[in-house]
């Protein structure tokens, strides 16, 4: 099976007894091993597609996380106006996170790499993990896969 906690969540859909969601978004596991500076391996990312093919899922969009995400660039963290937010009635103070991301828009809305708002078929999609795996190595990109149910189960 596929890295992450993405995955275990789809075995969990895989052996529960609910209709799947007719949308569902996962991120995809690096293309590199370490991210961005190791070997590369996409059959992680490829297992995670046959996951999502072996539940029902039959379309799919490769989504750039960037465009969804602010991130607090280096030399540039300590410029951050507040750091921290006090809890109420409490005293104590939680740190702010160094970035702030979003998963972007789901399902229809959601806008592939490379066809926009189209939907494609598992094959167009692997094959689209080289121009990934390009983008996570050269611009730190990360990516969530947004797959559609074909049917019922």
């Amino acid at each position: 099976t596929c890295a992450g906690s993405d995955s275990l969540c789809l075995d969990v859909l895989r052996d529960a007894a609910v209709a799947l969601p007719t949308w569902l978004s996962v991120e995809v596991p690096c293309f590199y091993r370490p991210c961005r500076v190791g070997s590369e391996v996409q059959h992680l990312a490829v297992a995670l597609v046959a996951q999502l093919v072996d539940l029902g899922y039959g379309r799919f969009k490769l989504v750039a996380q960037s465009p969804q995400n602010m991130r607090c660039w280096p030399n540039r963290c300590s410029r951050l106006v507040q750091t921290s937010v006090a809890l109420p009635n409490t005293g104590a103070t939680l740190p702010l996170p160094r970035s702030y991301t979003m998963a972007g828009l789901l399902g229809p809305l959601a806008v592939d790499i490379e066809v926009g708002e189209q939907w494609r078929s598992a094959e167009d999609l692997v094959a689209s993990f080289l121009l990934a795996a390009t983008l996570e190595q050269a611009a730190a990109e990360r990516f969530d896969l947004h797959a559609v149910c074909e049917g019922d189960r």
